[in-house]
């Protein structure tokens, strides 16, 4: 199996977010701040990179532009 290492991540108008994330080179980043500044939006879009998932459970929906 082919290692993906994601090295950053830019969000643009991804539900209403713009936003860019460089991960740390050791391996580990923490995502922190106020409520309703994006957290989990930034989840949400590195799970739909990675699998074409917003969230466990719901249906794959590889165009989420609307």
């Amino acid at each position: 199996m082919k290692q993906v290492i994601l090295k950053s991540i830019t969000l643009r108008d991804w539900k209403s977010l713009n936003v860019s994330v460089d991960f740390s080179i050791d391996g580990v980043t923490t995502i922190e701040g106020r409520n309703g500044i994006g957290k989990p939006s930034i989840y949400h879009a590195w799970l739909w990179l990675l699998t074409g998932y917003t969230m466990a459970g719901e249906v794959k929906n590889a165009d989420l532009r609307s």
